[in-house]
């Protein structure tokens, strides 16, 4: 109805003999609604233009398909370059910002904001140049956009949540580890496997233990230099809330292994070594690094 001209309606109501009933804040002017239909667009097609209403119509008409295209082409971004987040937030990467339009990227956020927020109510572009601007700013930043929307700067792009979502109750064990301990043979090859390691079982002063991270922790780099875990794990730009599920295996406060990401190198094999100590997460594949079968060997106490 709304191509319709009211004179064209009424019209062709009295022609059918169908009786109406009219608003009785049509004529008002307390409304801006209708002060623009009653007022001012009269004016306009009197004084400007008498098909302004025609082509005014013609362009909202445009105007909504480009608005129906731009959001199809944002949904496609958002499944590139996103991911959900168990507890019904969205992750984006930074990745995305290197390809598209601008445009595209404030009709995705946009998109982002509604599906987490459950609806679009107060959401606007405005907030959406809200999140751009988050972008550069520090890890750990956040951005609150009232009924529970946040934003958060992350390692690698930004998170999108509801504060108040009801999150599940987590489950989360240490990952069991296996050892073997056998005479090393120079020239014998150090094995590349990320969830296998190789230490200089002489250089070991108390029984190695899975843990996760405590204050105090530490391991040596390649050069002899001393680093905190928590160092360490900022550099290696781990989630903040992540980092106390990282399993270690741990020399007391010497850590020998940030399991899944790198290794004391205190404890790295060199020329003097001549035992070696085997460790390797249980279930990453079927046999240790000398290829034989890892079952039955010794657990380290978690």
């Amino acid at each position: 109805m709304l191509d319709a001209d009211r004179e064209d309606i009424v019209f062709w109501l009295r022609e059918k003999g169908i009786s109406w009933m009219e608003d009785s804040t049509n004529a008002s002017g307390d409304y801006t609604r209708n002060r623009i239909r009653n007022r001012v667009l009269p004016m306009i097609e009197r004084e400007i233009n008498p098909k302004a209403q025609e082509h005014l119509l013609r362009l909202g008409a445009l105007a909504g398909k480009a608005d129906q295209y731009l959001r199809e082409r944002a949904v496609r971004w958002i499944r590139r370059y996103g991911r959900p987040l168990e507890d019904g937030g969205f992750f984006l990467g930074d990745a995305a910002f290197g390809d598209e339009e601008e445009i595209i990227w404030l009709y995705g956020i946009l998109e982002i904001l509604k599906n987490t927020a459950g609806g679009g109510r107060d959401l606007g572009f405005i907030h959406v140049e809200q999140v751009l601007d988050l972008r550069k700013k520090q890890v750990g930043r956040r951005l609150r956009l009232g009924r529970g929307l946040c934003v958060k700067r992350e390692y690698g792009g930004l998170s999108v949540y509801r504060e108040n979502f009801p999150k599940k109750e987590e489950k989360w064990e240490l990952p069991p580890v296996e050892t073997e301990v056998f005479s090393y043979k120079k020239g014998e090859e150090i094995p590349k496997n990320v969830y296998t390691k190789w230490f200089d079982c002489d250089k070991i002063k108390d029984t190695p233990t899975v843990r996760t991270r405590r204050q105090g922790d530490y391991l040596i780099l390649e050069d002899g230099s001393r680093k905190s875990i928590r160092r360490l794990m900022i550099d290696e730009k781990i989630p903040r809330e992540d980092r106390d599920r990282i399993p270690l295996l741990a020399d007391g406060s010497h850590v020998m292994w940030v399991i899944g990401f790198r290794m004391s190198g205190y404890y790295k094999i060199g020329p003097s070594t001549r035992r070696i100590m085997e460790v390797r997460v249980k279930g990453q594949d079927g046999k240790g690094a000398r290829g034989e079968d890892t079952r039955g060997k010794d657990a380290l106490p978690g």
